[in-house]
């Protein structure tokens, strides 16, 4: 498995959205259902960024360990981390997996893409799951890597991409 095979693959799924249907016998909304949950071997329904990237990964054979591969962002870099995966942002590349966190210090929101490219201290991503987008490429790390490090908490791991 190569990065240039990741990427395709993510890049293959920009566009993608994701649906809701009522469950008449529970009598409630359905929501987040996607393609990528029973890819991934993920449950649907609920925030699927990590089923995004584990789906992608498992399509194109990566050898990342079934246990990183979570339907949690949390899970998936501390799986990850805890199996020596995870890799100085300094040395990011495209095809790497980043592992973000959102909301105020210690809160742990977190969300998964892959690297599409670095340019200088701005990484653009490929995402599932960006509000009303499905996977699109996000621009806008423009700090440097150093301040998202104490500011956003922004990991990187390798998961199986040569």
């Amino acid at each position: 498995m190569t990065a240039d095979r990741v990427l395709e693959a993510a890049r293959a799924e920009v566009g993608y959205t994701e649906t809701s249907e009522f469950d008449r016998r529970r009598r409630i909304w359905r929501r987040n259902l996607t393609k990528f949950a029973r890819e991934a071997g993920h449950p649907n329904g609920y925030a699927w960024c990590a089923s995004f990237v584990a789906a992608v990964l498992r399509r194109c054979q990566s050898m990342t360990p079934p246990q990183v591969l979570s339907a949690s962002s949390r899970t998936m870099w501390a799986e990850a981390k805890r199996r020596g995966l995870a890799v100085p942002m300094r040395n990011v590349r495209p095809g790497d997996v980043v592992h973000m966190t959102r909301g105020p210090k210690g809160a742990w929101l977190g969300h998964v893409g892959f690297v599409e490219s670095v340019d200088g201290q701005t990484l653009v991503t490929i995402e599932g799951e960006e509000p009303d987008s499905g996977p699109a490429r996000w621009v806008g790390i423009t700090a440097t890597i150093e301040e998202h490090l104490s500011q956003r908490m922004l990991h990187r791991s390798r998961s199986g991409v040569k």
